[in-house]
């Protein structure tokens, strides 16, 4: 990797905190809010898709490993999707890796420049979606476990939101990167290169996989708008908690 490669990092690093910064002030007014929060992901991902072109060109240093993440109650199915989903987004494979006592755990295997970016997003979005669960109000009429289903449900509509947020905004990162790059191999080529390597190091690992199953649990309409709501307002361009954060939020690794 080049200084000059080295040097851009950290400024696209620099930018995206500071639009956070003014993101999160409670004085921002609420437009200048979303415009930072979308600014912020936008440099996110065209760095992510420079930084794959860059080691495909042999110009910056990658390589595959893997993420492994614990996930704790309540709610851990739906932690550990929400991770699943965000680790596809980027072209990652994931294995279920608990034990019988604790099922919810997986290994996420992937580039490490995207793996770090997976982490940022998983332990930003945890904690988002754990402010915005607690603030969401099931209808009056819902009680006992009802409100229950309708609180998995709000979880479930917030990270359908949310990932699919991340992959339009991934897919025009990689058609812009290719506009600025015409004389370059194709970004999009580039990517399913890097899934390809990834697919096969996954399949070396773990040969028998179990790979999370979508849950079959009752479902509440009214809750998973609710969570589909929040997901539009979420931001998706957070820096990483750290793992203090995830252990309290319940994905530690």
């Amino acid at each position: 990797m080049t200084d000059t490669t080295i040097r851009d990092g950290d400024r696209v690093t620099a930018k995206v905190r500071a639009l956070l910064d003014r993101a999160e002030h409670p004085n921002t007014p609420e437009p200048e809010r979303e415009a930072a929060m979308a600014k912020a992901y936008e440099l996110m991902a065209k760095h992510s898709i420079d930084r794959a072109a860059l080691a495909a060109a042999g110009q910056a240093a990658d390589e595959i490993t893997t993420l492994n993440i614990r996930f704790q109650a309540p709610y851990a199915h739906e932690k550990m999707m929400l991770l699943f989903h965000i680790g596809d987004t980027y072209g990652m494979k994931a294995a279920r890796t608990g034990s019988v006592t604790n099922p919810a755990a997986l290994t996420i295997v992937g580039w490490r420049s995207d793996l770090d970016q997976v982490d940022t997003l998983y332990t930003s979005l945890l904690l988002q979606s754990g402010h915005g669960l607690a603030a969401a109000t099931p209808p009056a009429h819902l009680s006992g476990a009802k409100i229950t289903v309708w609180r998995r449900s709000w979880l479930t509509g917030f990270r359908r939101e949310v990932v699919s947020r991340l992959r339009a905004t991934r897919r025009r990162a990689t058609v812009q990167h290719d506009r600025e790059h015409t004389g370059d191999t194709s970004a999009a080529l580039v990517l399913v290169d890097r899934g390809e390597a990834v697919s096969k190091m996954f399949s070396e690992l773990f040969p028998d996989t179990i790979r999370p199953r979508v849950s079959q649990r009752r479902t509440s309409a009214s809750g998973s708008e609710a969570g589909r709501a929040a997901g539009r307002r979420a931001d998706i361009g957070g820096t990483r908690v750290g793992s203090a954060g995830r252990r309290q939020l319940g994905g530690a690794r």
